[in-house]
């Protein structure tokens, strides 16, 4: 197993606590499961993310047990649904959403283009800040995409051919070069 690791330091100017970034790259590495564990990831997920929920809500939670005020409760409850399933569907988070896709996109493709340029980097990972990982990895391959067929979209039809394909044409079109020709003659 091999490994890469990346760490950036990012102190700030106004004293607060100095951050680290790291990244780590783990190359070829298989990891075996049996059904057991897997079912257990997947149950330690769901109870980590309604944690994160029930946090989001903690401030509004009523101190009151259920029993005793059931109005309170329905009205929290209410309220966390909205915000849970139904704001993030409005419009200004849609087209904020998309915004950040599309700028996200735009810098990933200049990252392609130039692997090794850092300001970029540190944009994107602002960008992924505010972007779901669904986003993300589909902003990636979108990406990937249109460069792909951006410089697929630069090349020639001759130069696309390979050269027994080229040379073969060209007998049956009837065109030589003559440059070579011309050129040992002068000699």
């Amino acid at each position: 197993m091999s490994t890469k690791i990346k760490m950036v330091i990012s102190k700030s100017q106004l004293g607060q606590v100095t951050k680290l970034y790291t990244d780590v790259i783990i190359q070829d590495c298989n990891i075996e499961l049996t059904k057991d564990q897997y079912d257990s990831i997947l149950a330690t997920a769901d109870t980590m993310e309604r944690m994160l929920i029930s946090w989001q809500f903690l401030s509004i939670r009523p101190a009151e047990s259920i029993l005793d005020n059931q109005k309170i409760w329905w009205r929290y409850s209410s309220y966390a649904l909205l915000e849970q399933r139904v704001k993030p569907y409005t419009w200004s988070r849609i087209r904020r959403v998309r915004q950040n896709y599309k700028e996200y996109m735009e810098t990933y493709k200049q990252i392609l283009l130039n692997p090794n340029d850092t300001e970029l980097k540190m944009d994107l990972q602002k960008y992924e800040d505010n972007l779901s990982i669904i986003n993300v990895v589909l902003a990636r391959q979108q990406a990937r995409l249109t460069v792909q067929e951006r410089s697929i979209g630069e090349k020639s039809f001759w130069s696309m051919l390979p050269s027994p394909e080229r040379i073969l044409l060209c007998e049956k079109i009837g065109y030589f070069d003559e440059k070579e020709d011309s050129f040992k003659e002068r000699i």
